[in-house]
């Protein structure tokens, strides 16, 4: 009987422990997004520490834009250029989750069975059409070869496939996705700005743009002056995540 009390008042503990680190973490999270009342902060905190809210952002990029950006849009579309997988670190499953539409992209998907977005199995460039080396493919880290950086090992750089390109404008077009969109996310492993120096930001707007910079201070400055001259502002700058919003006319930001 004493075996079985301790027993369960060790798993009693470890639950505890481990609702607090839920709820610690959610409530971090959303007050680094900009939710400012302690109140509603506590409650998004305690029902994700109940598993009734998720969220699955490397850094809390789906909160930002569900809570801080787009407060309270149920209908928003979202365009996610290298989704990898579609669920783990998605920063767009949850927005899936609150009634959003979208496009994900990625020329080796995963894990896609539950999501109901638009998915094209495609590998983006700055032109359509040609043929590349994609190393390291069905990974986190994979991406076209000649775009890779320091995080890309030796060994991996030799596991390529060819791969045929297309541009971002190509399957925006293609997937019929209107003018406005509320939220892109780009993490394309070293090919961001590629992706989207000849992009028409005159056909499409983005209400919030997430762009991953892997350190690559170079790629990273031509990004922020190409956003900059196309009527967007960063907003956060977090690890190697640069977060952006339109600099006039759009989404009031904390």
């Amino acid at each position: 009987m004493g075996l079985l009390l301790v027993s369960a008042l060790g798993a009693g503990v470890y639950s505890g422990v481990y609702f607090g680190y839920r709820e610690g973490k959610a409530e971090t999270f959303h007050e680094f997004v900009g939710i400012k009342d302690a109140q509603e902060r506590r409650s998004y905190a305690i029902r994700y520490a109940l598993g009734l809210n998720q969220f699955k952002g490397v850094v809390g990029q789906d909160l930002w834009v569900l809570y801080s950006v787009h407060p309270g849009v149920t209908d928003g579309f979202f365009v996610d250029l290298g989704s990898a997988d579609g669920v783990e670190i998605s920063n767009t499953w949850a927005l899936e989750r609150n009634g959003w539409a979208g496009i994900c992209i990625d020329p080796f998907p995963r894990n896609m069975q539950g999501r109901s977005c638009q998915i094209f199995a495609e590998a983006v460039d700055s032109m359509g059409g040609r043929t590349v080396q994609f190393q390291n493919p069905d990974s986190y880290s994979g991406g076209i070869l000649k775009y890779a950086g320091w995080w890309v090992s030796d060994e991996k750089k030799q596991n390529v496939v060819d791969v045929t390109t297309t541009t971002l404008a190509d399957i925006l077009r293609r997937a019929q996705a209107p003018a406005y969109i509320h939220y892109l996310n780009v993490d394309i492993e070293g090919a961001e700005y590629e992706a989207l120096r000849n992009f028409p930001f005159d056909e499409y707007r983005f209400g919030a743009i997430t762009i991953e910079h892997n350190d690559l201070e170079g790629r990273r400055a031509k990004i922020r002056d190409l956003l900059l001259k196309n009527g967007y502002r960063l907003e956060w700058a977090i690890r190697d995540q640069d977060w952006y919003v339109q600099a006039d006319g759009g989404p009031e930001t904390h």
